[in-house]
């Protein structure tokens, strides 16, 4: 008996050291007094190590106290524990998961120890784990999703709903259990049950549109419907107004960007991928080839459409913008070729644009050849102009060189019969000497005008400076020009100090003086008053002469001193000289200027006077 005892125990000894199973044994408070050769490589602790340690003390999370409590009822009960699973920490602090089944042990009917027998679920549970993971990922996912969902049975009646109570003028949830066909407006009715039928016919999925009156406004869904089962389906309904909007309001732009491009007189078209993606009405009217030829352009047809002078430019930019370099010209002019070889003048602008999700170049291409050929007519005139406004100088060089000579000596004439012969010519004789007189006066005033305002118009004319006293030379002029004022009974006032002195031209600017003299006493009615002033300050020097005339308009300002910018006053019965040429003022701006100074006039209008000021600026003069 005692040997079958011993091969008992032998073989249950046997079973305990080479269980693939951790099998351990502990006493009623917990102390470990065994474990097996499987339990001890899995924990890592070598057996003098457990037996000093409580089974509690390998456990990661599990409170003591609960385990002891439930030794106690196993004690109590003999009941064999239902496998439980612990979070158990290895020596080396490694978490694993171990599946346990408890057997208490007892002696003569007494609870002495426990025998567990456990095995490592840690697989197990790891993927358990990514399981629930994956499930509370899937179910934020679904929750997370804007859509409206139901499960609707092959009859129509709804079994199931999920979904924003806002998004609807009503409580979804009182439609559960529902049949559709007493829920939903008719033509919703129509939609969705021939969409359910054809679902669960196909088992494909179906997406259908839909609107909806909801709170006074038109709102539009789409409802995708799934197969589920023989009988159910799945429907998604999501809110797809802004959508809807937002489509037809690009339709909108798009109709009005085709009205715009087919009745443009340009030609507008879209290149992408060297191949045209839309073009409008104007490119093949302006071009000669058919909308089906250019439809088929490639770029090869592009570079034999460019004239061969313009091609290597053309190419050069179309290059440049596909490359994206900044300096890449997107507007300019080129010729091009129609079909019947007729050379045509473009005005091409180009922009990168996205079309149709890809990047491609907008041209707006405009045929010039009208304008092209009238802006080389206006450059031929021009020319030709320039050309006649060369002679035009040159003939009144000319003209004016060959009259002076002989004005010259008529002039001359006239001034000796008045000095030595006036008292042998009769008094009637006289008359007329005096009218000849004043004519060739005129005339050689005119001629030597004409050649000043050559010379300036050529640059020609020269000046010599040397520092003069202006009040001197302003002295000098008011008398040569009293005797005309005498004449028309002016009243001459003066400020002027003894001595003012400036770098000038002495013969050219005493020409400036002497002729916007001669301006106000010629603008001046009888027993009109002329105001003369020379005036030094800190910066420059003014000559200032005031008159109390006719005045001069806004209007007549604007050509006063332009090249024969004569004020006309026929018929205006004003009182005063109208005679003269339009160059007096213009050559006296003109050699102002070129002494560095300034010239204007100030007048409040119509017979309010005119005061013309003549302003030297002292830097100019010292640098002059």
């Amino acid at each position: 008996m005692r040997s079958i005892v011993q091969g008992y125990t032998n073989y249950l000894k046997e079973i305990f050291e080479n269980s693939y199973d951790h099998i351990y044994l502990h006493d009623k408070n917990g102390n470990i007094l065994d474990a097996n050769d499987v339990f001890i490589r899995k924990f890592a602790y070598s057996k003098k190590e457990l037996y000093g340690m409580k089974i509690t003390d390998l456990l990661f999370e599990e409170v003591p106290s609960i385990i002891s409590d439930e030794l106690k009822k196993e004690r109590k009960t003999g009941a064999v524990k239902i496998p439980k699973t612990y979070k158990v920490r290895k020596k080396n602090g490694t978490i694993i998961y171990i599946e346990v089944k408890t057997i208490p042990l007892k002696k003569e009917g007494n609870y002495y120890a426990t025998l567990g027998i456990g095995h490592d679920v840690s697989t197990y549970k790891e993927v358990e784990q990514q399981i629930v993971e994956s499930a509370h990922k899937s179910r934020r996912i679904f929750e997370s999703i804007p859509d409206l969902f139901f499960l609707v049975s092959k009859d129509g009646t709804i079994l199931d709903y999920r979904g924003n109570i806002e998004d609807f003028n009503f409580p979804l949830e009182t439609f559960v259990g529902k049949n559709i066909r007493n829920s939903f407006p008719k033509h919703i009715i129509d939609l969705s049950t021939k969409s359910i039928s054809k679902t669960l016919e196909t088992h494909e999925p179906l997406t259908v549109d839909f609107d909806l009156q909801i709170k006074g406004s038109t709102r539009y869904f789409e409802a995708r419907h799934l197969y589920f089962s023989e009988d159910q389906v799945l429907v998604f309904i999501r809110d797809i107004t802004k959508r809807k909007i937002t489509i037809q309001k690009i339709k909108e732009s798009e109709e009005r960007f085709r009205v715009i491009t087919e009745q443009s007189l340009m030609s507008i078209f879209v290149i992408q991928d060297g191949t045209i993606k839309y073009f409008n009405e104007e490119l093949p009217r302006s071009t000669g080839f058919s909308a089906e030829e250019i439809r088929n352009w490639g770029p090869d047809e592009f570079i034999k459409g460019i004239h061969p002078d313009d091609r290597a430019f053309v190419m050069e930019q179309a290059r440049k913008k596909q490359e994206g370099y900044i300096n890449a010209i997107s507007n300019y002019k080129y010729r091009a070729l129609k079909k019947n070889g007729e050379v045509m003048w473009v005005d091409l602008f180009s922009k990168t644009i996205i079309f149709d999700g890809k990047p491609a170049d907008l041209v707006l291409a405009k045929d010039i050849t009208d304008e092209k050929e009238a802006e080389q007519i206006i450059i031929e005139e021009n020319k030709r102009l320039l050309e006649l406004h060369e002679l035009r100088k040159d003939l009144i060089i000319r003209l004016s060189h060959e009259l002076k000579t002989p004005m010259t000596s008529i002039y001359g004439a006239y001034q000796i019969l008045n000095k030595f012969y006036l008292h042998e010519i009769g008094i009637e004789a006289q008359k007329y000497l005096e009218i000849g007189h004043r004519g060739s006066l005129r005339l050689k005033h005119l001629i030597d005008n004409l050649l000043d305002a050559s010379r300036l118009e050529s640059k020609k004319l020269n000046l010599k400076f040397q520092k003069e006293n202006l009040s001197e030379l302003l002295v000098d002029c008011i008398n040569d020009m009293k005797y005309l004022a005498t004449n028309r009974q002016l009243k001459l006032k003066l400020e002027i100090p003894n001595e003012i002195y400036a770098d000038i031209d002495r013969l050219r600017f005493r020409q400036v003086l002497i002729n916007i003299i001669s301006n106000a006493i010629n603008n001046n009615p009888i027993e009109g008053e002329i105001f003369i002033y020379l005036v030094e300050k800190a910066d420059y020097i003014d000559v200032r002469i005031k008159d109390s005339g006719v005045g001069i308009t806004e209007k007549e300002k604007e050509k006063l001193f332009e090249k024969f910018g004569k004020i006309e006053r026929h018929g205006m019965d004003l009182g005063v000289d109208i005679e003269g040429s339009g160059l007096g003022l213009y050559i006296s701006k003109e050699i102002v200027e070129l002494h560095g100074g300034q010239i204007y006039v100030e007048s409040e209008g119509r017979n309010k006077g005119a005061t013309f000021t003549v302003r030297l600026l002292k830097k100019k003069i010292e640098n002059s």
